[in-house]
């Protein structure tokens, strides 16, 4: 399971979000200190071009059972309607409905 967030901002909140809520579990392994770890990996796609054209090769990650995405558009509610209407379009693409 995958999470693809737009940007470091986006990565801390869904950390601190899944954390605050019980998402996930604190891990300690000697000598190392505790981390937590979630039930999904985070990648973060270092801006909203990178993640938009990343998302055809994301899609068709080997093994892939579960994948979501995390972007805002910094008020700008076109650039949301854009990223919903491509992810759509790939999503039909790629599984030819």
């Amino acid at each position: 399971m995958i999470l693809l967030v737009e940007g470091e901002d986006d990565e801390h909140v869904v950390e601190h979000l899944c954390r605050s809520v019980g998402i996930g579990e604190w891990v300690c392994v000697e000598p190392e200190p505790p981390r937590f770890e979630l039930p999904f990996t985070i990648i973060n796609k270092r801006g909203y071009p990178k993640l938009l054209k990343g998302l055809p090769e994301d899609l068709k990650r080997s093994g892939l059972l579960a994948l979501g995405v995390v972007a805002d558009a910094n008020g700008d509610l076109d650039a949301n309607a854009d990223l919903a209407r491509r992810f759509a379009n790939w999503l039909s693409d790629l599984f030819g409905e």
